[in-house]
């Protein structure tokens, strides 16, 4: 999917979403857009899930296990894990939200000041292995000009 597509059919579901918990719309949109390969991945055509959330033992929902690469000691690495399987795309933005306020590592990044704080705590937080994931968050930010879908309430 081209990036202008990705973005008018998913921004007012990460609007919606994101609007009023101190979470920028524009990092969750870049975020899925990563995560998924602009909507392409498996996970996403198979389970409407954006953003490569794993299914952890909390987990009552459906799942699918995939093979994905991990940053490991610095060593790039294909495992299988288990991932959550969402019935929806706008299911996966509400389900993001309540697995990052679910977990206390998390809790940063509700507090942040801004897109590029909240990309970079996003790594610090352990979200994923890759080393430069935050900044690579902060790119697609800047180049889609994805800031214009922050704090924007929708109907």
């Amino acid at each position: 999917m081209k990036p202008a597509d990705f973005f008018a059919k998913y921004a007012a579901d990460a609007q919606r979403t994101c609007h009023g918990t101190g979470l920028c719309a524009s990092v969750c949109l870049a975020q899925a857009a990563i995560e998924s390969g602009w909507g392409e991945s498996g996970l996403t055509k198979k389970a409407n899930n954006f953003g490569g959330i794993k299914a952890g033992s909390t987990w009552k929902g459906k799942v699918l296990v995939l093979p994905t690469r991990e940053v490991i000691n610095g060593k790039s690495i294909i495992v299988q894990a288990a991932f959550r399987a969402y019935d929806s795309p706008a299911d996966y933005f509400t389900g993001r939200l309540a697995f990052l306020k679910g977990l206390p590592r998390y809790k940063r990044l509700f507090s942040s000041d801004d897109f590029v704080a909240e990309a970079h705590l996003f790594q610090a937080c352990g979200y994923a292995t890759d080393p430069k994931y935050g900044a690579t968050l902060v790119a697609v930010v800047n180049r889609y000009g994805l800031t214009k879908y922050d704090d924007v309430p929708t109907r």
